[in-house]
């Protein structure tokens, strides 16, 4: 079984695919679910660092967190300062547990290359859509205009770029029926010797 770290772009599908890895006995480490608990955690840095505006009654307000860090750069970085770290550390331990009870396993870390994140030995499988596709799916699921989508799309890396560096890319730029074949060439792949690590 390899090491395997999962991302891919907003709506380019990578949550429809970790759903059918899941179906497939794999466990999904989920690194924005660990990210939204320590967010919690940790509300009053949250409310120091990005104004109480940002924290109603102890609650982190993410609709509001959001569109500060995703308008602002610098917001963006602090927020990735303060979390990071404690979802790097908190995604290992998950792991490690995980292959200590031989049980398939992938992270999945949506913002992995933006964040330069390093986790050694490890493979990166991308979910690939093209630009138009993302912007269309954003669009229709989250009744965004254009504009806002386009905001969303473009704070993270190019998905062309990130295919490039892929060690595996899962094509999702076609229908559900072609995507189930790629998942399912996907787990062939996972359940492979680990050649990296």
């Amino acid at each position: 079984m390899r090491d395997c770290v999962i991302t891919g772009g907003i709506g380019t599908g990578k949550s429809t695919v970790c759903k059918r890895l899941r179906d497939f006995g794999v466990v999904v480490l989920d690194a924005d679910v660990l990210a939204h608990e320590l967010l919690q955690e940790h509300h009053r840095e949250v409310a120091a660092i990005f104004g109480e505006t940002c924290v109603e009654d102890g609650v982190v307000n993410r609709a509001k967190l959001g569109a500060v860090v995703f308008t602002d750069s610098q917001a963006r970085k602090s927020l990735e300062a303060l979390l990071h770290p404690k979802v790097h550390a908190g995604l290992m331990e998950a792991f490690l547990t995980c292959k200590a009870q031989k049980k398939p396993c992938v992270l999945d870390i949506p913002l992995y290359y933006e964040t330069q994140s390093v986790y050694e030995g490890f493979d990166v499988a991308v979910v690939y859509a093209p630009k138009r596709l993302q912007l269309e799916r954003l669009c229709a699921r989250n009744n965004w205009d254009e504009a806002t989508a386009l905001l969303r799309i473009e704070a993270q890396l190019d998905s062309e770029q990130k295919r490039q560096w892929a060690d595996y890319v899962i094509d999702n730029s076609q229908d559900l029926a072609h995507l189930e074949k790629e998942i399912a060439a996907f787990c062939r792949w996972l359940k492979e010797e680990n050649v990296s690590g």
